[in-house]
């Protein structure tokens, strides 16, 4: 027994975990660049941890980068099926890059899984939307509302649903988009257009 080692391992650890919030904290900030330097120092240390893995890629997504983000995804997400966080990040990926199809292959055992997880209805939701199935995306969307309703994403999403099939869902609509932007979704001028309309 070496209690030397222990300290530095707990020391090692401790640097982790510091590093890993301050990343967190410039991607909260809106700082996706110096995030995802964060993240590639933690991942030099280690290579395989898959928060540092999961954070990279969520800058990824916020730069663009849906290419990059889903091959990290893809690994941790493979590496770890219990994941749930994993599975609904490469789902979101998966949307994000117009791939929908594997988008749904993956999320709809989560849902199923798990029917309260909202980040993974909202994700479900945004896939269904992207193949054109407004019924099943309205369901999804719902369900994400009901679950957890400061997710402003679902009410951006199922405002989108809901726009233009009758005089109800344009309301309702409305309602999500206002609920959606009062949460921190900047203003869509499309969507507004779209509600605006008689």
């Amino acid at each position: 027994f070496d209690p030397t080692r222990i300290s530095l391992y707990d020391a090692a650890t401790q640097e982790v975990l510091t590093r890993m919030r301050e990343a967190l904290a410039q991607e909260r900030a809106g700082n996706p660049a110096a995030a995802l330097e964060i993240y590639a120092s933690v991942l030099k240390a280690r290579p395989a941890y898959a928060e540092a893995l999961k954070g990279k890629a969520r800058c990824l997504l916020q730069q663009g980068k849906t290419d990059e983000a889903v091959a990290i995804l893809r690994f941790v997400a493979f590496a770890n099926r219990d994941d749930a966080q994993a599975q609904v990040l490469l789902g979101t990926a998966y949307c994000m890059a117009g791939q929908y199809n594997p988008a749904v292959e993956v999320l709809t055992p989560l849902v199923v899984k798990d029917p309260s997880n909202a980040q993974a209805q909202n994700a479900i939701g945004a896939a269904w939307m992207g193949l054109g199935d407004k019924r099943s995306a309205k369901t999804a969307l719902e369900k994400a509302v009901a679950l957890d309703p400061e997710l402003a994403d679902a009410h951006f999403n199922l405002a989108q649903v809901l726009v233009g099939t009758d005089a109800a869902g344009d309301e309702q609509a409305r309602q999500h988009y206002r609920k959606a932007m009062s949460l921190g979704v900047p203003p869509d001028e499309e969507l507004a257009k779209a509600l605006a309309a008689p």
